[in-house]
C-alpha cells in the first residue's frame, strides 16, 4: 500500500528553526571552552618537548662522558647557533669548548637537531632567579648540571594572552628534571605544584 501525500511528512519550517537555534547556543557554549582546552595542549605540548630535550642533554652527557648543552636558540637549531634565553629553538652540541679541541673521534663531535618549541603564541624562558638571561644548560658525565649560580634553572612556558595555565620546566644542580605547575605551591598532597 502507497502512503497519500498528505501522510508523507518531513520537518516543518517552525522545527528546523528551533533546531539551529539550539546548535547554535551549544556551539557558542562550547567555542570558549574547547578554544581553552587547545591553548593548553599547546602549552604542555611545548613543555613536554623541552623537557625531553632537556633530557636528552643530560643522557648524552652521561653516555659519552662529556660536557653536553642544551640551548635555547631564536635561529634554526644547527651547530653553535647564537644562543637566547627566549628562544623558540632548541638544539643539544657537545659543549662547544670540547668541539673545538677534541677533534680526534667523531662520535665525540656530537650534535643533535632540535626542533621548534613555540606553537602558536606560546612563550619560551629560561632563567634562574638568580641570572636571568641564562640560554644554555650544561650537564657533566654525572648527569648534573654544571652552570654554576642558581639551584634551580626554570623554563617556563606560557601564553601571554589570555588565563590560560601556565607551565614550568624546573632543572636541578643535581640534574632532577621535573615539570609543575608554577600556580601552585609544591606539597606532598599537590605534588604537581612548583
Amino acid at each position: 500500500m502507497t502512503p497519500s501525500p498528505s501522510e508523507i511528512r518531513g520537518f516543518s519550517l517552525i522545527e528546523l528553526m528551533v533546531t539551529i537555534a539550539v546548535a547554535a547556543i551549544l556551539m557558542g557554549v562550547a567555542i570558549p571552552s574547547f578554544t581553552t582546552w587547545i591553548q593548553n595542549t599547546k602549552i604542555r605540548s611545548t613543555a613536554e618537548t623541552l623537557q625531553n630535550g632537556i633530557r636528552l642533554a643530560k643522557i648524552e652527557a652521561v653516555r659519552r662522558s662529556r660536557l653536553v648543552d642544551f640551548r635555547l636558540t631564536s635561529l634554526n637549531p644547527e651547530k653553535d647557533a647564537i644562543t637566547s634565553a627566549s628562544g623558540t629553538n632548541w638544539y643539544v652540541q657537545q659543549h662547544s669548548a670540547l668541539l673545538d679541541s677534541d677533534t680526534s673521534d667523531a662520535n665525540y663531535n656530537l650534535y643533535v637537531q632540535g626542533s621548534s618549541v613555540t606553537a602558536a603564541n606560546v612563550t619560551v624562558t629560561l632563567s634562574p632567579a638568580t641570572s636571568p638571561g641564562v640560554a644554555t644548560l650544561t650537564f657533566n658525565s654525572l648527569g648534573r648540571l654544571e652552570n654554576a649560580g642558581a639551584a634551580v634553572y626554570a623554563v617556563d612556558i606560557d601564553i601571554p594572552k589570555g588565563s590560560y595555565r601556565k607551565l614550568r620546566v624546573l632543572v636541578t644542580q643535581s640534574g632532577q628534571i621535573r615539570m609543575c605547575d608554577p600556580q601552585i605551591t609544591f606539597s606532598t598532597s599537590t605534588p604537581t605544584g612548583c
